[in-house]
């Protein structure tokens, strides 16, 4: 925890509330509190304590090599980040400032030699960049039309109905759903491990 100083103030490179997280030394008590805390022996403190989505990490990987990237609303820039060090060239845009030097500093910490822009702008003002890919995670899936992209890719990644239906949120108009991959000739999928996720792949 020593190589830590700062991390109650980094609590948005935490995983969920409730996750499994192993932590080298004597972590503190709010931590224990909010997470299923392992104290492990050993460790260089080094390790991101964040995930990235493992819709993006899949279909990332089943790629031959990388290519370009906008995160459409990329929040506190976790997936943006996770492209960049792994070899794509990132546009990341979100419309909140704080959340963009929040990614900053993830890059700044885990990948400093990558390359990523940083855009605070609108969703709507950057959905026709020229890319290979545009990603959207938990965004407003219906304010974007994928036929108005200009990518090669459209990766959207939203909350499943299954999700909806035991907590009633978020908006269900912003529910990814086979119909509405179907109104926009999309593949559609579920991801198996949980029922919070769901995604769909449109190809121009």
């Amino acid at each position: 925890m020593a190589d830590w100083p700062d991390l109650e103030t980094s609590r948005h490179e935490l995983p969920p509330r409730g996750s499994a997280l192993g932590v080298v030394g004597d972590p503190p008590g709010w931590l224990q509190e909010t997470y299923n805390v392992t104290v492990v022996e050993q460790g260089d403190g080094k390790r991101r304590l964040w995930t990235v989505n493992p819709i993006l990490e899949r279909f990332a990987k089943e790629r031959s090599q990388p290519g370009t990237v906008i995160d459409l609303g990329c929040g506190q820039g976790r997936d943006a980040v996770w492209l960049a060090a792994n070899g794509w060239q990132v546009i990341a845009v979100d419309h909140l400032p704080d959340a963009i030097e929040r990614g900053q500093s993830l890059q700044a910490r885990y990948a400093p030699d990558s390359s990523i822009q940083w855009v605070v702008g609108d969703l709507a003002e950057w959905q026709s960049h020229p890319v290979d890919l545009a990603y959207l995670a938990y965004g407003p899936t219906h304010r974007l039309d994928p036929r108005a992209v200009t990518s090669t890719e459209v990766l959207i990644v939203g909350f499943s109905p299954a999700h909806y239906d035991r907590y009633g949120k978020p908006n269900p108009i912003d529910l990814v759903t086979p119909n509405l991959a179907a109104t926009w000739n999309a593949e559609y999928e579920e991801l198996n491990q949980t029922d919070r996720q769901a995604a769909f792949i449109h190809r121009q």
